[in-house]
């Protein structure tokens, strides 16, 4: 998880304060729903990222992997998010 917030934080290093420079989507199934919602909360904290939690289905379904996986790839291919974490 380190690897990751360190990547994160490399990348917007040289950015302007206060902007909003990257929009991300994290999601995870029933096993990855923890770290997703700590990604979260880190994140919450970065400036220039906006983070929004996807794991939970709509209609509060449980969901395969899978599905979660479409959900996120689908908003970033449709511009709504920068990049996806999938947990």
């Amino acid at each position: 998880m380190k690897v990751i917030l360190d990547c994160i934080h490399i990348n917007l290093a040289s950015q302007v304060k206060g902007r909003i420079m990257m929009k991300i989507a994290v999601a995870g199934d029933s096993v990855g729903v923890v770290l997703a919602e700590i990604l979260v909360a880190h994140l919450k904290t970065v400036k220039g990222i906006e983070v929004e939690h996807l794991s939970a289905h709509p209609a509060g379904e449980k969901e395969f992997y899978a599905e979660i996986a479409d959900r996120v790839s689908t908003a970033i291919l449709a511009k709504k998010y920068d990049r996806g974490i999938l947990c």
